[in-house]
């Protein structure tokens, strides 16, 4: 018995026919197979049978039912939304809470999606906020532990303040005591920076910042090499608490002079290093292993243990204090503070995102390419939209978009040359991330500009429609004539908002065409999708009849 399955019915009778078989024509509805075509046999392929026998073909007629569209129920209250689901003809099936940044009863999630084509009486899955999740308690432990020069009977008067408050005030003796001691410090998530300062006989010790994060708290302790923890009786010290507290860091550096630098540099200012010690720029990390530029020297580097202890990770970007070998190595012994910082692309202190797309192959999602400006622009980086390979299309139509919302568009090909003085103005002298799916053209951008860097390109998967992830890794590449560019891997939706996330009431100030017209809704709370009143939605309507470019975008206009 031939397998005629998903044959066309002709072509499946004229097999049947050859092998001397006598096909039956038996018409069935059928989802999942197209009309006109075989969905199954019997006897079943493979079977054997007698010349001359009947075999019946199961020919589909198509969809068993209609076929309806699921409703957008996204940020409508729980109750419309299954008003909604069922006025379609469908049915709720199950509801699962989730806490988000929406209040408690809406819905933020459908499965299917919105605008799905299911069949008649199909269930459709909702996921309902419960609002905000609470705050999360995080605690930890300052360590205390007595200098170890001190081994001699002599009384110490310790002393722990948390942000300028007393917490622990004793009298210690490392002879007869114990030389170690706790401070716990505790803080809600999210919460900032606790500063615990210990003193011992009114002389500072040491100072710890604890910052507490999302899961967890890190700690950096900033120690004062020349306290004297005498015997106050014996060397009287000046009472130095009222000035060495925080936010006095000016007490506190006249004070420690081994300390005096790196908080100067955490204030922004820039003094000689200790000798032995060079200041440069991380270019990449890979396997622990992280390649710093300074003093026009490259050094392969390893991270001090300390910063995987307080997990923090160097990245491509910052801008670190190396201590260099003999043998051409180095360790990174500090990480300087960053003035901003992306997640994906993970790289550090970068004055402006290049945020690239094709103008086909793969074709441009606009979704995606505001979900990056809006990013950059909630965290004071300066977004550029670059549209690649215009030579194989026109991508004046995206151009256009961009232009209207006051964020600098460049159209560019690798092939023509188009756009590629105005790009290296764009780089000179500035440290810019590049960021766009796989396949776009970052690396046929770069080589196009500076022959000299050579990276990787690829083709276009045909199965996936985009590349196939050429670049592995975050790189900085130092270009000619100043500035530094990094090349980094594609980005997708779910990594923005996985670990970008944007407060809903931050939102609207990401958007530069927003602006004018923030404070004329008629709800304060105007999310700008579909409410009454909305004064960004009456623009963009009066838009589209003055402004032929605004009508030939109305299909992408962004919500």
């Amino acid at each position: 018995m031939p397998d005629v399955k998903a044959w066309k019915q002709a072509d499946a009778e004229k097999e049947l026919k050859d092998a001397g078989l006598v096909p039956k024509i038996t018409p069935v509805a059928d989802d999942d197979t197209a009309e006109g075509y075989v969905k199954t046999t019997d006897p079943a392929p493979g079977s054997k049978v007698e010349k001359g026998s009947t075999v019946t073909l199961f020919v589909s007629t198509g969809p068993s039912t209609e076929k309806t569209a699921v409703p957008n129920v996204i940020y409508d209250s729980e109750e419309t939304a299954r008003q909604k689901i069922e006025a379609a003809g469908l049915k709720v099936g199950n509801i699962e809470p989730r806490y988000s940044n929406q209040d408690a009863g809406i819905v933020i999630e459908t499965d299917p999606l919105p605008t799905t084509m299911v069949s008649e009486g199909s269930t459709v899955n909702l996921v309902v906020s419960k609002g905000p999740e609470p705050a999360k308690t995080l605690s930890g432990t300052v360590m205390i532990s007595l200098p170890a020069e001190i081994t001699w009977d002599v009384d110490l008067q310790l002393e722990a303040y948390i942000d300028g408050e007393r917490v622990l005030g004793i009298t210690v003796n490392p002879m007869y005591g114990k030389r170690d001691y706790e401070v716990p410090v505790t803080g809600e998530a999210n919460s900032g920076q606790k500063v615990v300062t210990v003193l011992i006989n009114d002389s500072l010790y040491f100072t710890c910042y604890v910052d507490f994060g999302a899961t967890d708290i890190t700690m950096r302790q900033e120690n004062n090499p020349n306290l004297k923890c005498l015997n106050r009786q014996s060397h009287p010290v000046p009472n130095l608490r009222s000035r060495l507290l925080p936010p006095n860091l000016e007490a506190a550096m006249a004070a420690n002079p081994g300390i005096k630098n790196k908080i100067f540099r955490e204030r922004g200012g820039s003094m000689p290093l200790p000798e032995g010690m060079l200041q440069g720029t991380i270019l990449k990390g890979i396997g622990g292993f992280y390649y710093v530029e300074a003093a026009d020297t490259v050094y392969e580097c390893k991270a001090r243990g300390i910063f995987r202890r307080h997990s923090q990770k160097p990245l491509a970007g910052d801008q670190v204090v190396i201590v260099p070998a003999e043998d051409g190595t180095a360790t990174i012994d500090e990480i300087l503070p960053r003035k901003n910082q992306l997640v994906r692309p993970p790289v550090a202190n970068i004055d402006q995102l290049i945020i690239t797309a094709s103008t086909c192959d793969p074709v441009p999602n606009p979704l995606i390419i505001d979900k990056m400006t809006a990013l950059a622009v909630h965290k004071n980086i300066q977004p550029v939209v670059v549209i690649t390979k215009s030579d194989l299309d026109d991508g004046a139509w995206l151009k256009g978009i961009y232009d209207l919302a006051q964020i600098r568009c460049v159209l560019f090909s690798a092939v023509s040359g188009e756009g590629a003085g105005e790009m290296k103005e764009l780089l000179r002298n500035r440290i810019s991330a590049f960021s766009g799916n796989s396949g776009v053209g970052k690396s046929s951008l770069l080589n196009r500009l500076y022959g000299g860097l050579q990276l990787e390109t690829g083709d276009i998967s045909q199965k996936l429609g985009r590349g196939r992830h050429t670049t592995r890794q975050v790189e900085l590449f130092k270009l000619e004539g100043g500035g530094y560019v990094a090349d980094t891997p594609g980005f997708s939706t779910v990594d923005v908002e996985r670990y970008e996330l944007i407060r809903k009431e931050e939102l609207p100030q990401c958007f530069p065409e927003f602006e004018p017209y923030l404070n004329q809704c008629k709800f304060t709370s105007c999310a700008h999708i579909c409410e009454k009143g909305c004064a960004v939605l009456k623009a963009v309507e009066e838009g589209k009849s003055a402004n032929p470019v605004m009508e030939a975008i109305a299909p992408c206009t962004r919500k």
